[in-house]
């Protein structure tokens, strides 16, 4: 069974478009629902979701008509664009049908804040993995920041979760790790579930300590080279953070 990635939250920023710029009603709805991440940095990927957005004429456009190329993707039902270059930190996106236009604020990054982790530059649409290893304890690195990972360890009394993490442990327990001590990226418990029938994995990363909360993580095993990334791994976790609204790919080490 494959479940496609379309975990998305709608930001209150958002426009429709039911009038063009001349004030007379667009003969068919144009909006944007979502935006995956919210901000990215330039020669990134994003996806947008929303209404009328698989139009062959809609085109996509940032700060002041600067032109981006977008593809519609039937998998995740979205629009998927790059961030242009030489943008200001704070712009604006915008769709256009015609003389109808929806938009949005968005957010540049020069580089990724200290407390969002690094997503990959491309927007990966799922492929299943061929198989599911018997044993899946293992650090899985971040494929876009191989400094951070998390520790999976299944739980043999409870099948189909996560040996929560806690401190003490007593011996192996589901943890995030960072190289760097100091990134709240580092020593964090995580609990959740995975199913090896459905592909379904959810993580919840405890960052509490960290000033962060617990951010929920949903998504799929998945076959990242299938899937288009060049990692030379067959088998990753997909997942969306509701945190931080990015899709993150861990990987398993080969």
């Amino acid at each position: 069974m494959r479940l496609y990635f379309v975990h998305f939250l709608t930001l209150c920023a958002l426009t429709s478009c039911t009038k063009d710029e001349n004030g007379t009603a667009c003969t068919e709805p144009l909006s944007i629902r979502s935006v995956t991440p919210p901000a990215n940095p330039a020669g990134y990927e994003l996806l947008i979701q929303g209404q009328g957005l698989d139009d062959a004429e809609v085109e996509v456009f940032f700060g002041d008509g600067i032109p981006a190329p977008s593809e519609w993707t039937e998998e995740l039902q979205g629009l998927v664009t790059l961030v242009p270059q030489a943008l200001p930190n704070f712009t604006e996106l915008v769709v256009r049908r015609g003389d109808c236009l929806a938009r949005t604020n968005f957010e540049v990054y020069g580089s990724f804040p200290a407390d969002v982790p690094a997503n990959l530059s491309q927007i990966v649409v799922p492929a299943p993995p061929a198989s599911i290893p018997p044993s899946l304890q293992n650090a899985w690195p971040n494929a876009a920041d191989l400094a951070h990972s998390v520790f999976l360890v299944p739980d043999s009394d409870n099948p189909g979760q996560w040996v929560p993490g806690q401190e003490p442990c007593p011996d192996a327990c589901s943890t995030e790790f960072h190289n760097d001590a100091s990134s709240p990226f580092n020593g964090n418990p995580i609990s959740g579930t995975y199913d090896t029938t459905t592909l379904a994995v959810t993580l919840y990363i405890d960052r509490t300590a960290k000033g962060l909360g617990v951010d929920t993580l949903e998504g799929q095993f998945i076959n990242p080279i299938a899937s288009g990334v060049a990692t030379g791994s067959e088998l990753g976790i997909l997942l969306f953070s509701r945190a931080s609204r990015q899709q993150l790919l861990f990987l398993f080490p080969k």
